[in-house]
C-alpha cells in the first residue's frame, strides 16, 4: 500500500520558477476564480479570464494542478477540475494575488 505524504509546509523548499514564485504544483490542487467550462477558453489575457470570471458571481470553479494524494501524472499546472465553490477539501487551497503597477 501506497504511503501518502504529506503537504510540504510554506517556506520548506526552496524551488522558485523564473519569476520568483514557489509552490506551484503538487502540494494542494488550486482553487481558482475561473468558472469551469469544458474546454479552455483561450483568452488573450489575465485580464479578461479576471473580467470573465467576475461576471459570473457564482458557478463551479476551476481547480488546477495536483494535490500531494494525488498521482505523478496530475502534479502538474495543466491539471484541471471542476468543484463547487463551497467544496472545502485539505487537498484543495488557493494563491493569493497581488495587482502589480
Amino acid at each position: 500500500m501506497e504511503t501518502v505524504q504529506p503537504p510540504v509546509p510554506v517556506d520548506q523548499l526552496d524551488a522558485a520558477n523564473p519569476r520568483g514564485v514557489r509552490h506551484m504544483s503538487a502540494n494542494v490542487r488550486e482553487k481558482t476564480m475561473s468558472c469551469w467550462s469544458e474546454r479552455h477558453l483561450g483568452l488573450a489575457t489575465t485580464s479578461a479570464y479576471l473580467a470573465h470570471a467576475q461576471a459570473k458571481p457564482t458557478c463551479r470553479r476551476v481547480a488546477k494542478g495536483g494535490a500531494y494524494n494525488a498521482g505523478t501524472d496530475y502534479a502538474r499546472p495543466a491539471t484541471r477540475g471542476d468543484s463547487a465553490e463551497t467544496f472545502r477539501s485539505r487537498y484543495a487551497g488557493f494563491r493569493l494575488v497581488r495587482e502589480m503597477e
